[in-house]
């Protein structure tokens, strides 16, 4: 029996794949206004060493410092799995991360995993984890 909250679980749930793929839409749009949907104490860490973030300031150094290099990011799941369980979601994600230069785009493996708060009506970033996956 569907009740109100499995139907808000349900919509959320929609709602959490939305700011997912919003992150790649944005990230690819090299909008620094991205760094809003992060909570001010999320945390966060990339591939490279100095993808770490620690609060909300580095959350801004990181999009700013990435989103002024030369190339583009987006990214593309063949497994996105997720779960919601009232204002906490989560997901995994593993696909390519496709990475633009001078027209060309390339794409490398690559994983995701994160977790989000719902507050005021969205989905906030608390914990982003993307990875280039060796072997």
């Amino acid at each position: 029996m569907d009740g109100p909250q499995q139907s808000d679980e349900a919509d959320r749930l929609v709602w959490l794949k939305e700011t997912i793929e919003r992150l790649s839409v944005r990230r690819f749009a090299k909008d620094i206004g991205l760094a809003d949907e992060f909570e001010p104490d999320s945390i966060g860490c990339g591939s490279e060493a100095a993808d770490i973030f620690l609060d909300g300031l580095e959350v801004q150094q990181h999009f700013a410092t990435n989103m002024a290099k030369a190339f583009t990011v987006r990214w593309e799941w063949d497994l996105l799995e997720m779960r919601v369980e009232g204002p906490t979601g989560w997901f995994f994600a593993n696909g390519q991360a496709l990475v633009g230069h001078s027209g060309l785009e390339k794409a490398y493996p690559f994983r995701m995993s994160g977790v989000l708060s719902w507050q005021s009506g969205r989905w906030n970033w608390r914990m982003l984890h993307a990875s280039e996956p060796v072997g």
